[in-house]
């Protein structure tokens, strides 16, 4: 939630659409079929913003690993895969 403000009631995931919507990230419009329910649909401006964010991530990737051999990169992304797998089953 934004400082100092305080969104909607409903739980999180409302809460989390406001904010997004109120970033411009989403649209929300009510469902024409249940009038209580939103309908929520990406933005241009989210799809652009995800892509900046992967050229981000991806750079800094790519300096983080610089010090792995292609073989040590793959093993850390098998070993994280695993512990990830573990966890999410936890």
């Amino acid at each position: 939630m934004l400082p100092g403000r305080q969104g909607p009631p409903g739980g999180p995931n409302e809460c989390d659409h406001w904010i997004l919507a109120e970033r411009g990230l989403v649209n929300r419009s009510a469902d024409p079929a249940d009038r209580r329910r939103n309908i929520i649909t990406v933005t241009a401006a989210r799809t652009q913003r995800f892509q900046q964010l992967d050229s981000v991530v991806a750079e800094v990737q790519d300096m983080l690993l610089a010090p792995l051999s292609p073989a040590e990169h793959q093993q850390l992304t098998r070993l994280l895969s695993r512990i990830l797998s573990h966890a999410s089953r936890q």
